[in-house]
């Protein structure tokens, strides 16, 4: 999962694994959960969902680069 606060410009050094990248806080997680799950989604897919884009690697088409491993 990578934020809007990343900046543009290093975003290159994310997806070639030169910067590491950080996991969302357990918060951050729960706050994004909350909110897939008030938009109709069930909780275990939401659960889910997220581990499976924290667990994706950074790419251009990929999530968060194992950050919950």
């Amino acid at each position: 999962m990578l934020t809007f606060t990343c900046a543009p410009e290093a975003l290159r050094g994310f997806r070639c694994g030169a910067m590491p990248a950080n996991p969302p806080s357990a918060a951050y997680l729960a706050t994004i959960r909350r909110g897939l799950v008030q938009t109709g989604m069930e909780e275990r897919a939401a659960r889910d969902y997220l581990r499976e884009r924290c667990d994706a690697p950074l790419s251009a088409g990929g999530g968060g680069g194992g950050m919950l491993n």
